[in-house]
């Protein structure tokens, strides 16, 4: 058989003509199905005819938006490093368009498919669009995702391996090189073109869809190979407000406060044009500010022309007009943040305000922070001050103490305002009182504060503080946990705390002026005795001082916590957080009240706050 024109310059036809007749392509991929449950259903969900029962479901209305929920959860987030939302991908009007020209350019040998959009604008939904259409017409397809991991879904199961290892031809499905319909979609799920593909995944044996953000396209036309018509050019249209709607009432995932006020709210395309205009054109900002009760729900107030009285949170109703007294304060639940862990617990809170001004507009509702202060004076002093102190140590793993975050970063760590770290202790010696060390001088049990150090990492649920470089080998790094709680008010503390991890025991006097508030965490070190040990957390509002006979009161307080926790048989460990809300920075020197020098065993921390901004200067609200 005569090798058409255009074949001929290709110097190993022969050889990959002899490889595309038989080959055991599977020996080099890793097989998921027979390993993982979820990958055995979802190829079982999507494959052949149950695929197109699916497919058949969406498209016999046309009409309304519909979704495509990806089963299980867990592959869908794997192909994407997304979680599935609640209400399934939703199906664009436009897919069907474009799936059509892509089988067009299939069909005329094309070299493959650029798809180019803006960031966020539905391209990776639109890839799964296809790859669970390939299943379901029996087409093997290749499916690359932005973590460079490379699936291959055929009549036999669900495969995988590194991207890079896919060296050679004869890693991929058989083929036929005069047969164009006979190649393997690959689907290359470039994140924002960061990466050049393998030429296995866009060369010969593929047909490949190659997503792009705008204005880039011509600098991956070359990555196709050339001998074949030039890749077809098709553009992924912005998302339109009737989308953005069904999005919005089927697709976020709203909790019960939020959603008596959005659902009443956001339920017409006008407010969806106002809802683009202070959050931006894209999902994603639609979904964090509709998740933001500090921004939305004030807003929703205005358009509905109702006065918002908060949501109830546990006993406590914030009302704009009226303040009340309150007992307990439900802390808000993780919401939307993107980050490593799937399972981290972090607060959502609007990053262009101020710290502490942030963390009581995300839990106490309230406009910012001078108003939230005299409120919750007017409805209990003391308690105020400790509540505040608890949410700016709740804020801890999320807020810059500088001052703001740029806008741009969804995410971020924080600098801790310490320079500090305990001592190498000789170990015959019987002092057992607290000694820290401060750039190459010792300090007897003084805290000294400096606007130099450490840096915060969210990791998992806990936030690591690593040490500073000048800190003895040994010491590791301090975990400090960031789960939400509910802060509960005490009046008694052997009486009304329980060694109960989920709360914030707030004190609602000051009868023991050494510490304010109370939290208990388990301890993850595996080395005994601490394999079975509590943390208590005690939690310290500024720098006061206190007399011998209330420094002993409190201590004797705190033997009560630790008696609590040996008796459910576990080791009592406590530690120390000092929360100090400053104006404007300086240094400050904290030292232990009388009579608690041969008490304080426990790790002492100090969270340097500036609650009006860098500086001292109110930021923007």
């Amino acid at each position: 058989m005569a090798i058409p024109h255009k074949y001929r310059l290709i110097p190993n036809v022969p050889s990959m003509l002899r490889s595309c007749q038989k080959t055991p392509y599977h020996s080099t991929w890793r097989r998921l199905d027979s390993e993982f449950p979820d990958w055995r259903e979802f190829h079982r969900t999507w494959w052949g005819s149950a695929g197109r029962t699916r497919f058949d479901e969406v498209r016999s209305n046309p009409e309304t938006e519909q979704f495509l929920y990806v089963a299980p959860d867990s592959t869908f987030t794997a192909l994407t490093t997304c979680r599935q939302p609640s209400g399934g991908m939703l199906v664009r009007r436009d897919y069907e368009e474009l799936l059509a020209r892509i089988r067009k350019g299939y069909r005329d040998d094309r070299a493959g498919i650029i798809l180019v959009g803006l960031p966020a604008s539905g391209k990776t939904c639109f890839n799964i669009f296809v790859l669970l259409e390939c299943m379901a017409q029996l087409q093997n397809v290749l499916f690359t995702t932005v973590d460079l991991e490379t699936y291959l879904v055929d009549e036999l199961g669900v495969w995988m391996k590194h991207t890079q290892d896919v060296r050679a031809i004869d890693d991929l499905p058989p083929f036929d090189l005069f047969v164009p319909t006979s190649r393997v979609w690959s689907i290359v799920d470039a994140y924002c073109g960061r990466y050049s593909p393998p030429s296995q995944l866009l060369g010969l044996a593929c047909f490949a869809l190659y997503p792009i953000p705008l204005p880039r396209q011509d600098d991956f036309r070359r990555w196709f190979i050339r001998f074949r018509s030039p890749p077809l050019v098709l553009t992924m249209r912005p998302w339109l407000d009737q989308e953005l709607l069904s999005l919005i009432l089927n697709d976020i995932d709203l909790g019960p406060a939020l959603a008596r006020y959005v659902t009443a709210w956001a339920t017409s395309l006008q407010c969806v044009e106002q809802i683009r205009s202070v959050a931006g054109p894209l999902p994603r900002d639609i979904f964090a500010y509709l998740q933001d009760p500090a921004r939305c729900l004030q807003d929703a107030s205005k358009v509905l022309d109702v006065p918002w009285a908060g949501p109830s949170l546990g006993s406590f109703t914030i009302d704009w007009s009226s303040i009340a007294t309150f007992d307990t304060l439900l802390l808000v639940k993780p919401l939307d943040v993107h980050c490593a862990s799937i399972h981290t617990d972090l607060y959502v809170v609007d990053f262009r305000s101020t710290t502490v001004a942030a963390a009581v507009l995300a839990h106490a509702r309230v406009p910012d922070y001078l108003v939230a202060e005299q409120a919750f004076r007017r409805a209990n002093e003391s308690v105020a001050t400790n509540a505040l102190s608890a949410w700016a140590f709740e804020a801890l793993a999320i807020l810059s103490t500088s001052g703001h975050i740029p806008p741009e970063r969804s995410q971020a760590s924080m600098d801790l305002q310490m320079r500090l770290h305990p001592m190498s202790r000789d170990p015959s010696s019987t002092d057992t009182r607290p000694r820290f060390v401060y750039g190459n001088c010792e300090h007897d049990d003084v805290l000294t504060i400096s606007p130099e150090g450490l840096t915060l990492q969210p990791q998992g649920n806990n936030a690591f503080i690593q040490q500073a470089p000048a800190a003895p080998t040994g010491w590791g790094r301090l975990s400090l946990p960031i789960y939400p709680r509910e802060i509960t008010t005490f009046t008694n503390l052997a009486r009304d705390v329980s060694v109960d991890p989920t709360r914030y025991f707030v004190s609602a006097q000051r009868d023991h002026p050494f510490f304010d508030a109370v939290f208990f965490a388990p301890s993850y070190d595996p080395t005994p005795p601490y394999s079975r040990s509590v943390i208590i957390w005690v939690l310290r509002t500024g720098l006061a001082k206190a007399d011998g006979d209330a420094a002993a009161s409190s201590c004797d307080l705190l033997c009560t916590l630790q008696t609590k926790v040996l008796s459910m048989g576990f080791f009592p460990v406590l530690k120390y957080v000092v929360v100090v809300p400053l104006q404007v920075r300086q240094s400050v020197v904290w030292e232990f009240p009388p009579g608690w020098e041969e008490d304080a065993q426990g790790e002492v921390y100090v969270q340097f706050l500036d609650p009006l901004g860098s500086g001292g200067e109110r930021g923007p609200m």
